[in-house]
């Protein structure tokens, strides 16, 4: 729908530690559903009918108990 609207795909950015964090991220996503025996539903942006200026992109559902955001922490750069 987007595309639709602009006509065109800008060029996005990422760095070396974007990148780690997509090439990991369904490591940690398999990681969580082990270590809490449940499964996460990937999904898109999300919208409300309430708000409608409100929308997030997390990265999984986990049934109706809410979402997921799974970070990549660098133990080198978070943890001292």
């Amino acid at each position: 729908m987007a595309l639709d609207i602009i006509g065109t795909l800008k060029d996005q950015y990422i760095n070396e530690v974007m990148e780690r964090g997509i090439k990991l991220e369904p490591t940690a996503r398999m990681a969580y559903e082990l270590e809490f025996n449940t499964r996460i539903e990937e999904v898109g942006f999300i919208t409300n009918t309430k708000y409608l200026n409100v929308g997030v992109s997390p990265d999984g559902l986990i049934a109706d108990h809410g979402g997921v955001e799974i970070k990549a922490r660098n133990n080198n750069k978070h943890f001292s």
